[in-house]
């Protein structure tokens, strides 16, 4: 650890950027600590790790006597280009197939991290010191272009990522990647339900992100689905690492075991063994219900078919009832039909709109 003491397994990006024993590592390969075996020991560390290693690859280091003026100078030209990529990523490096701009939490992000690393002129001027970072081409390396795919409801989208891994795609969800995968990891950030088939590549982490769970895997099949302060995990082949940032929280999952984090208040986390035809019953076009309440049963027929439901009688009424079953690429008319008869209701479409009565 570094001279504040703080533990490796608490660092964030900053910490990296500002620990000489990593960026010695980084650039020389020496170093007084076995970040290698660390990181393996903490593998929700290696996303804050490969960030700060992209970082600390794009500056140039030589030895130079101790210049003040020349650091600050360096950082404010720092400051400059950043405040000068982001407004170019305003104006559209992040695009989608929707009309509606993602990945603005991942742009102030970078952003941050960028102001961070001009502080690492401060940090290791001893015996080194920023040089020549503006001399030839005076601009940052910006990042490869952002990709944004987005179900609405009632739709489902299967997605071929550039390194081979095939993503299946939920209703109502969406993921976030870059167009063409770094050399050093592979990022996807996740909103909704989605599985993944990941190709693998021992040298490249393929790393998921919903809501700060992170999920870790080299080359491996596993289904995650986020809603709201909840994220579940199952793992089908393979093994993945699945970490929750904010409370530093690890776990290593095998094939069959389902992993249930929330953080609505405070963190809670439950492991266990998942029913493979309940979870992946979605991407072989199921719709699958297990004792479902009539709320729950109404909410995902919603997404599924993309249409609200409207109960005439107060929701008392329909409360206090569960069903049970599955329908594989049945129409809305049938399923509704099919539940009705059991839970004695019947019902009238108006377009996109389901009157239950």
């Amino acid at each position: 650890m570094k001279k504040t003491g703080k533990p490796y397994k608490d660092y964030k990006t900053e910490d990296f950027l500002t620990d000489e024993s990593f960026i010695s590592w980084v650039q020389k390969n020496t170093s007084t600590t076995d970040w290698a075996g660390m990181l393996d020991k903490y593998p929700h560390l290696v996303p804050f790790s490969e960030e700060a290693k992209n970082m600390i690859s794009g500056l140039k280091f030589e030895q130079r006597s101790y210049d003040e003026s020349r650091i600050e100078d360096l950082k404010k030209r720092i400051r400059f280009k950043t405040e000068e990529f982001s407004a170019k990523e305003r104006k559209g490096k992040v695009f989608s197939l929707s009309k509606r701009t993602a990945g603005a939490a991942r742009n102030k992000s970078k952003k941050q991290y960028w102001l961070v690393a001009s502080m690492i002129a401060t940090f290791i001027v001893v015996g080194s010191l920023l040089t020549d970072f503006f001399a030839e081409k005076d601009k940052l390396e910006a990042p490869s272009d952002f990709v944004v795919r987005k179900t609405d409801k009632g739709q489902k989208l299967t997605v071929f990522l550039s390194d081979g891994t095939k993503v299946m795609l939920n209703s109502n969800s969406e993921i976030t990647f870059e167009e063409k995968f770094n050399n050093t990891l592979r990022m996807v950030h996740l909103t909704g339900e989605a599985f993944f088939e990941v190709a693998k590549d021992t040298s490249r982490p393929f790393l998921v992100d919903a809501n700060g769970t992170v999920t870790q895997a080299l080359g491996t099949s596993f289904n995650i689905d986020q809603k709201g302060k909840e994220v579940q995990v199952s793992l089908v082949t393979g093994k993945v690492s699945v970490a929750q940032k904010e409370f530093n929280y690890n776990e290593i999952l095998d094939p069959g075991e389902q992993l249930i984090i929330d953080t609505e208040e405070g963190l809670s986390a439950e492991k266990r063994n998942f029913d493979r035809n309940e979870v992946l019953a979605w991407t072989i076009g199921v719709l699958f219900f297990k004792h479902e309440e009539s709320r729950e049963i109404f909410e995902k027929l919603e997404s599924w078919y993309g249409v609200e439901i409207q109960v005439e009688k107060s929701p008392e009424t329909m409360a206090g009832w569960s069903y049970s079953g599955s329908f594989h690429n049945e129409s809305l008319e049938n399923v509704l039909k099919s539940i009705g008869m059991v839970k004695k209701f019947h019902f009238r479409l108006e377009g996109t709109t389901v009157i239950i009565f």
